[in-house]
């Protein structure tokens, strides 16, 4: 059980870019990502008491699809990853004649 507190501290620490406390409240989609990440090397039932979500609320989580603003911003993102690729080569093309 102590694993399991010294990985969520780490994860929690980090969320969101910013530094924080682990036992700072977080939303819970949060903590169904942390179970999710880790449901490999803790029970799962575990996982959900350690982090205060149920068991349910994880299933549900599974089968939600993503929202609107999930999939804008997977677009977005996709654009970002995807413009150092094409100013590299624009920079490195011959030039047209």
């Amino acid at each position: 059980m102590w694993d399991i507190l010294k990985k969520a501290a780490v994860f929690f620490r980090s969320y969101g870019g910013q530094e924080r406390h682990w036992s700072e409240r977080l939303p819970d989609t949060v903590k169904f990502r942390f179970v999710e990440d880790h449901k490999a090397a803790f029970a799962t039932d575990r996982l959900c008491r350690v982090m205060n979500v149920s068991p349910r609320g994880l299933r549900a989580f599974r089968s939600r699809p993503a929202s609107r603003r999930q999939r804008t911003d997977m677009v977005v993102l996709a654009h970002i990853k995807e413009q150092p690729r094409l100013s590299l080569r624009q920079l490195w093309s011959p030039p047209d004649d």
